[in-house]
C-alpha cells in the first residue's frame, strides 16, 4: 500500500467508535419515521450535503428495502449543500447559499426531478441552532414545496419548533460535551 500512496502518506482512519455511538440515533430515526416509511409517504429523500449525507444514505437504504418489498416506486435520493447559516457564517454567505440552492431547486423543478406535489424528507445530521432547517424550509417554501425534516441529533439547548410550524422528526439529543449522550 505504501508504494501506491507514497512513503510518507497515510489513509486517515475511519472513527468506527464515533459511528457506533450514533447507531442509537439511527434506530430512533427509523422508529420515528416507521409509519411514514411503511405508508410510502416520501418519494424524495434529500440529504443536507454538509452533514446529512450518511444519515440520508442509511435512511434511504431502509426506505428502499421497504418500498422494494412492497413493490412501490423507490424514493429518489438527492443532496443539497446545507449551511450552518448564522453560526460562524456571515449573513452574506447565508444569502449566497440560499440563492444557489434556489437555482438548484429551480433546475430540478424544470427537469421534473422534483415536482410541486413531491413528498420530501430532508435529512440533516446535527442541529445546533435550527438555522439549516429554517433555511431549507424558506427556500423550498418559496417554491411552494412542503417538506418534512429528520434531525438525527440536536443540541440539548436547541429549542423545539412551534407546533405545526415545521415538521421535524427528532431522533435524539446530545449535550455539547463529548461522550455525554441523552435520549
Amino acid at each position: 500500500m505504501n508504494e501506491i500512496l507514497g512513503k510518507d502518506k497515510k489513509i486517515p482512519e475511519f472513527e468506527l467508535s464515533l459511528f457506533k455511538k450514533s447507531l442509537k440515533f439511527f434506530e430512533y430515526a427509523v422508529s420515528a419515521l416507521r409509519e411514514n416509511i411503511s405508508n410510502h409517504k416520501y418519494d424524495i429523500v434529500i440529504g443536507d450535503d454538509v452533514s446529512g449525507r450518511l444519515p440520508a444514505l442509511v435512511l434511504h437504504g431502509v426506505m428502499k428495502k421497504v418500498y422494494s418489498k412492497d413493490k412501490v416506486e423507490l424514493p429518489k435520493l438527492l443532496f443539497f449543500k446545507g449551511n450552518r447559516g448564522g453560526w460562524k457564517v456571515s449573513a452574506e454567505d447565508v444569502e449566497l447559499w440560499k440563492e444557489n440552492m434556489e437555482k438548484e431547486l429551480l433546475r430540478y423543478l424544470k427537469e421534473k426531478v422534483i415536482e410541486k406535489g413531491s413528498k420530501i424528507l430532508i435529512v440533516t445530521e446535527y442541529n445546533q441552532t435550527n438555522n439549516t432547517i429554517l433555511n431549507f424550509n424558506e427556500v423550498f417554501g418559496k417554491a411552494g414545496i412542503g417538506v418534512d425534516f429528520l434531525d438525527l441529533q440536536r443540541h440539548i439547548d436547541t429549542p423545539y419548533f412551534r407546533e405545526g410550524e415545521i415538521k421535524v422528526y427528532d431522533a435524539g439529543i446530545v449535550q455539547d460535551r463529548i461522550g455525554s449522550v441523552l435520549f
